[in-house]
């Protein structure tokens, strides 16, 4: 007996839902895929790497939540005795670790590898994670008019709305995408990778991360490498607050200050990298001293670049003891 013409046409089509709804509930937070990846850079150099996707929920505040996909780059240690993971963390936020690795620092995360295992992650919402949130909205402002700030603010805001709006239409929890869960989203690929620490390596946006990180989850942090750090309460950022503040030497040279709620403190150096000192409470240094060499690859645009250590090293040869302390 022949089959009528619709059940042949639709019951496919059923089947092949049900399997593929029946796969999404299979999946949870914390399933980790990793599959070989060839890393190329900007400049067309190439590396073995591994691709790594990691599966997380959208909103841990709502038991129902979705699941989100976080990606990552991982370079293998070369080192026969690797130490934990180093996680690097793109500034912004919005900015791509993957991106950046593809970038002029891609010398440092291969050469990193001598130490450990190093990690090119895109945070949630950024880069090859999925969903990606970018928002491309162009702001509609005459390039031939001099900015009035609430005409800017007002544009800025119109974008922002949109793009909201059209998130909330593809079924973006909005409130799933914060520092917090960011943060969490850290110790969740901890325990994927199965480390029993992280070293986590930041700049700007990302060193307020990992202070929320090691705020959140402590006993996970092994180090911290901190370029251009923006506290938990504190970032300064506007030219004319760098400019009120004197420069110690009393040149006319330009001072990048970042204030380190970590350090209690500012450090200060110029813009050819020098290290100036420290401003912290009562005890004021004016000291000038010079970056040893192995720190001047992390330097950018004269920006500090400090480590934060959960032990002392035992071996400091060829590096400064930059002042720094525990997070608590």
């Amino acid at each position: 007996m022949k089959r009528p013409q619709f059940v042949q046409v639709v019951f496919p089509v059923l089947a092949s839902l049900l399997f593929a709804t029946g796969i999404a509930n299979a999946q949870k937070a914390g399933d980790l895929k990793i599959e070989p990846y060839v890393f190329e850079s900007a400049g067309g150099e190439k590396v073995e790497a591994e691709l790594g996707r990691l599966l997380v929920p959208e909103n841990r505040l709502r038991p129902q939540s979705r699941l989100i996909e976080l990606a990552f780059v991982r370079f293998r240690s070369t080192s026969k005795n690797p130490s934990s993971p180093i996680i690097y963390l793109a500034g912004g936020p919005g900015g791509s670790g993957i991106a950046t690795a593809r970038g002029t620092r891609f010398p440092l995360f291969t050469a990193l590898r001598e130490v450990a295992d190093v990690i090119a992650l895109d945070q949630r919402r950024v880069g090859q994670s999925e969903p990606n949130l970018y928002c491309l909205d162009p702001v509609d402002y005459p390039a031939d008019k001099a900015p009035d700030r609430q005409e800017l603010l007002d544009s800025f805001r119109k974008i922002s709305r949109t793009c909201a709006e059209r998130f909330r239409k593809d079924g973006v929890d909005l409130e799933g995408y914060n520092t917090k869960e960011s943060a969490d989203d850290l110790e969740d690929l901890r325990k994927a990778l199965g480390a029993k620490r992280i070293c986590l390596w930041a700049i700007s946006y990302g060193t307020h991360l990992s202070l929320a990180t090691i705020e959140r989850h402590e006993s996970s942090i092994d180090r911290m490498i901190l370029a251009g750090v923006e506290g938990l309460t504190q970032t300064i950022k506007l030219p004319s607050n760098i400019q009120r503040h004197p420069h110690p030497s009393n040149s006319d040279r330009p001072v990048f200050w970042r204030r380190r709620s970590l350090a209690a403190g500012v450090f200060l150096c110029d813009v050819e990298g020098r290290f100036l000192g420290r401003r912290a409470g009562l005890d004021g240094l004016h000291q000038r001293r010079a970056f040893p060499p192995w720190l001047g690859h992390g330097l950018h645009d004269g920006l500090l670049f400090g480590t934060i250590r959960r032990s002392p090293p035992a071996d400091r040869r060829g590096s400064q003891n930059l002042p720094a302390r525990r997070h608590h």
